[in-house]
C-alpha cells in the first residue's frame, strides 16, 4: 500500500508563529521535534526524508504532521501528564507581571529572589528563581539595565512649542533657506563608559581604569544634518570650555567669519555668510553668560541667530546621539594613558563620523 504524501502549506503568519515557537527558551524536546517536522514538511520534504533528519521513525513524523493539520500549533504540545498539578497558575503570573509594569512606571527595581518572595507573600506561591526566570522570559520580560531621566521635570507646554518651532526651522533648512545647527559640549574621560563586546564564553574583557583628575578632553561641536550641505564641526581641548571659546567656535567654525570672534564687532566689509543660520543650544551657563549671549545682536548682524531649548530637553538636541555613538561605539580602545592619546582618539572618531555623513550626502546627490 502506497502512503499518500502529507502536504503542509504555511501562511506568512504561520511561518512567523513557527519561528517564534522554535525560539522559545522553555520549548521541550518532543514539541521541538514536531515543530521541526512541520517546518521541513512546509519546505516540500516527504515524511521519510524528514524522519532521516530528525532521527525519528516515519510513523512518528506522520503523527506529528497529522496533529498539526488537525489542530494547528497548539496540538503539537505534549499532553498533560498525571501527577501533582503546578503550584502556580496563569493568574499568579499575570498579577506578578502587572506589578512589574507598575514598578517600571514608578522606577522601582526587582531581582529574581525578591520576585519569588513577592509571589510567596502575596499569592502564597512557591517558585524557584530559575524557573521564574524562564516564565518571565517566555512572556517578554528581560533582565536589563535601567537608565535615569529628567523628563518628569519638563514643562510639556514649553517642550511642545519648541518641537513645533524646530520642525519649522528644519523644513526651512531642508529647502536651503537657512542652515540649522545643533550645538552642544561633551566631556571624554581617559576610561570610557562600560560597554559591550564580543568575547569567548567564560572570558571577561577587562578595561583598565585610569585616573581622571585633570585628564579629561572637552569637545564643543555643532551638527547640521538637515540642510543641502550637512556637516559636523567640532573643537577638542584638554582644558575647560568657557563662554569666550563658545563664541569663537560659533564665529569661526559655524559662521566662517575670518578672524573668528576677534572680528565680530567689525567684520570684513566684503564678507557675508552664504546662508543665514540658526544655532540650537541648551541653557548651560557658558551659553547664557554675558560674554556669549550678550553678543546676540552682533551675531545676528553676521547671519547667526540663537534658539534656546526649554530647560531639561536634551532629546530635542540632535547632536546628543552623536556624542553617545562616539563614546560607546566609535572608540574601540576604551582606556588611554595620556590626555594627548585621548584627544587624538576623539578627533579621529569624530572625523570618521563626519566622513560617513559626507559619504551619505555624496551618494544621495549621485542618485538624484
Amino acid at each position: 500500500m502506497v502512503m499518500r504524501p502529507l502536504r503542509v502549506e504555511l501562511s506568512p503568519t504561520q511561518v512567523a508563529e513557527l519561528q517564534r515557537r522554535l525560539r522559545a527558551r522553555d520549548l521541550v524536546p518532543n514539541e521541538r521535534m514536531r515543530l521541526e517536522c512541520v517546518r521541513l514538511a512546509a519546505q516540500g520534504r516527504t515524511a521519510p526524508a524528514i524522519a532521516s533528519v530528525v532521527e525519528k521513525h516515519v510513523v512518528t513524523v506522520r503523527k506529528a504532521l497529522h496533529r498539526f493539520l488537525d489542530g494547528g500549533f497548539d496540538a503539537l504540545a505534549d499532553a498533560p501528564r498525571p501527577g501533582r498539578s503546578p503550584r502556580w497558575n496563569r493568574e499568579d503570573l499575570d498579577m506578578l507581571e502587572a506589578m512589574l509594569d507598575a514598578s517600571a512606571a514608578e522606577g522601582r527595581i526587582w531581582t529574581l529572589p525578591a520576585l519569588a518572595e513577592w509571589l510567596r507573600r502575596e499569592r502564597g506561591v512557591v517558585l524557584d528563581s530559575s524557573w521564574l526566570s524562564v516564565l518571565l522570559h517566555r512572556d517578554g520580560f528581560r533582565w536589563k539595565r535601567t537608565r535615569d531621566s529628567i523628563r518628569h521635570q519638563v514643562d510639556p507646554a514649553l517642550q511642545a512649542a519648541a518641537e513645533g518651532r524646530l520642525e519649522g526651522l528644519r523644513l526651512r533648512s531642508e529647502v536651503g533657506v537657512e542652515d540649522l545647527y545643533y550645538l552642544d559640549e561633551c566631556g571624554f574621560s581617559p576610561t570610557l563608559p562600560t560597554g559591550y563586546t564580543w568575547a569567548r564564553t567564560g572570558t571577561r574583557v577587562v578595561v583598565r581604569r585610569e585616573d581622571t583628575k585633570n585628564r579629561r578632553v572637552n569637545v564643543i561641536g555643532a551638527l547640521n544634518n538637515t540642510g543641502p550641505e550637512p556637516e559636523l564641526v567640532w573643537m577638542a581641548v584638554e582644558h575647560r570650555l568657557d563662554a569666550a571659546m563658545v563664541l569663537d567656535f560659533v564665529c569661526a567654525q559655524i559662521a566662517r567669519l575670518p578672524g573668528g570672534a576677534d572680528r565680530l564687532a567689525q567684520p570684513p566689509p566684503d564678507w557675508k555668510r552664504r546662508r543665514p543660520c540658526i544655532i540650537v543650544l541648551d541653557n548651560a551657563s557658558i551659553h547664557r553668560g554675558e560674554v556669549f549671549m550678550g553678543r546676540r545682536q552682533e551675531l545676528a548682524a553676521i547671519g547667526v541667530r540663537l534658539f534656546y531649548l526649554p530647560p531639561r530637553s536634551p532629546e530635542l538636541n540632535r547632536i546628543e546621539p552623536v556624542w553617545r555613538s562616539v563614546k560607546y561605539q566609535d572608540m574601540p580602545v576604551r582606556a588611554y594613558t595620556t590626555t594627548g592619546e585621548l584627544r587624538v582618539a576623539v578627533d579621529r572618531a569624530l572625523a570618521q563620523r563626519a566622513a560617513a555623513m559626507a559619504a551619505v550626502t555624496a551618494q544621495l546627490l549621485k542618485i538624484a
